[in-house]
């Protein structure tokens, strides 16, 4: 669910890249994967714990605080922002998010979700 969170607004196929191009998904576990990751991958996985702080804490930030947490987390990681987000392009997550976990937990115990990829935002 990570990867596709921030698949609404920016490099639809980051994992299967690196997949692709000769990660194990045992690697993305390996002491020291983050400082290997492409610069669009980490930031995806830093926006995907951003939005992972939002659903814990209840607080939704506005697009600038959100760039501003996005930098720090990956100034403290060494590397320089990616690229910004719009209040647009958190719009299009939030409602791709709050979908699945809709249609989550409408089903019965025992159904499986499927999920097509790629997926297109909702």
């Amino acid at each position: 669910m990570p990867w596709r969170q921030v698949d609404a607004m920016t490099e639809r196929r980051q994992f299967i890249r690196d997949v692709a191009s000769g990660w194990s998904l045992d690697d993305f576990d390996q002491r020291g994967a983050p400082a290997r990751l492409p610069k669009e991958a980490l930031w995806a996985e830093n926006m995907v714990g951003l939005f992972d702080l939002e659903r814990a804490t209840g607080h939704v930030m506005a697009a600038a605080e959100f760039n501003a947490a996005l930098a720090a987390s990956l100034s403290a990681q060494g590397r320089p922002p990616f690229r910004s987000v719009t209040e647009a392009d958190l719009a299009r997550v939030r409602a791709l998010v709050a979908d699945l976990r809709g249609r989550w937990q409408a089903m019965a115990l025992g159904d499986t979700l499927a999920i097509p990829f790629p997926m297109a935002a909702a």
